[in-house]
């Protein structure tokens, strides 16, 4: 399947990212360029990705109709058909190629696209939450609550390549598999056989060095679906309440956009009181304000757990490089997360705090970023396809 020709204006690349709320969307009209005429859309207003994307060019009418598209979207992509998690939309990425008249139509996991951008945002993109500092060409990892909670990891390529006894492990017999048994060093046939390979390496290299971000590799995941990093009394409490209303309670259960509604009733019912029916953005509005004391302890718990379980992430993908937050719940209580108990939960590991007390954890501030995770991904392909073909 063709990717296309690099974007330019007249054959723009589409790029989204697709949340359970929010679908956002730009045009990328230059090889590495960013995206421009980005519009945020409802996903509840539109049954599928088809009539979205179709509203949104219509927004864009000023731009020439795009030749390819990489879509990030929240849940695991694989197949030909793809059911947006924590929404409604299902849909064939065949049938929507077609429909919308795409050379090629690409999926790729939310966190992933996110992941991606991070090499490409600048320093400001960014806000420290603590002293740590990132450490350049270490993997990192992203997590972020919005309407479910996402979890990516990003390694540099050529520790992939450049560590044959790590990441890989080689047989001994790497031509087993061949009816004939071609003895090392001893037959002109092996000896073209290393041949090749050592030119398809030198191909593989040089795809690694001209992908975006420098030489990236995303790893998708469900990270938020791993149990409640519950550690104190009171957080083993709230989560006894709600596996009394729900059958089934996962760290995405409480840190999430509707977890903060689950998680401040739970409070409530815990200390005997009468939960209002409160939505994320008025628990938010009220914390952030000192309001409202149930408010204020709701953010509070949320926050420490959103360090307990970023730590977690962080020794399970040896994120060296930093942990970065992303999402659509914390750039709202920005000021709250800074002075909260995240930062010390993160870190309280008691073997391993000292691993811990190094990584850098930042809040991502810039707008759009996997919008721009889509590009690379894109461009990823197309580049890999340009070095095959010559192969």
């Amino acid at each position: 399947m063709s990717y296309g020709n690099a974007p330019s204006s007249e054959l723009p690349w589409l790029v989204a990212d697709i949340g359970g709320t929010n679908a956002r969307f730009g045009l990328i009209t230059e090889p590495g360029g960013s995206p421009h005429g980005i519009k945020i859309l409802r996903c509840d207003q539109y049954p599928d990705l088809v009539a979205a994307t179709e509203a949104y060019l219509e927004h864009a009418a000023d731009f020439a109709r795009p030749s390819a598209a990489c879509v990030a979207v929240a849940g695991p992509v694989g197949g030909d058909r793809f059911r947006l998690t924590n929404a409604h939309w299902d849909f064939s990425i065949a049938e929507s190629t077609r429909s919308l008249g795409l050379a090629h139509l690409e999926l790729v996991n939310d966190f992933s696209a996110l992941a991606l951008a991070l090499p490409r945002l600048p320093a400001d993109a960014f806000r420290p939450i603590g002293k740590a500092e990132r450490v350049p060409d270490q993997p990192l990892a992203v997590i972020g609550p919005g309407t479910g909670l996402g979890v990516a990891g990003l390694v540099p390529a050529r520790t992939v390549l450049n560590n044959p006894a790590g990441w890989i492990r080689r047989s001994r017999f790497p031509l087993a598999r061949r009816r004939k048994v071609l003895v090392p060093g001893r037959t002109r046939a092996f000896r073209q056989h290393r041949e090749r390979e050592s030119g398809r390496r030198r191909r593989r290299q040089r795809v690694v060095q001209d992908r975006p971000g420098g030489g990236w590799l995303p790893i998708a995941g469900e990270g938020g679906h791993v149990t409640v990093p519950a550690e104190t009394e009171g957080e083993a409490e709230v989560v006894r309440v709600l596996r009394s209303e729900h059958p089934a309670v996962c760290a995405e259960t409480v840190l999430s956009g509707p977890g903060l509604a689950l998680l401040y009733r739970a409070l409530c019912l815990r200390d005997g009181g009468k939960p209002e029916p409160l939505g994320p953005e008025q628990i938010c509005e009220r914390g952030r304000h000192g309001t409202d004391p149930i408010c204020m302890d709701t953010l509070a718990m949320f926050c420490a757990l959103l360090g307990a379980f970023a730590g977690n992430v962080a020794l399970t993908l040896g994120a060296r490089g930093g942990v970065l937050l992303g999402g659509g719940v914390l750039p709202g209580i920005a000021d709250v997360l800074a002075a909260s108990d995240f930062r010390r939960r993160f870190e309280a590991k008691p073997t391993m705090a000292g691993y811990l007390s190094g990584i850098a954890t930042e809040l991502i501030v810039a707008p759009t970023p996997a919008l721009l995770g889509a590009a690379a991904w894109l461009a990823q392909l197309a580049q890999q396809q340009g070095a095959m073909s010559v192969a």
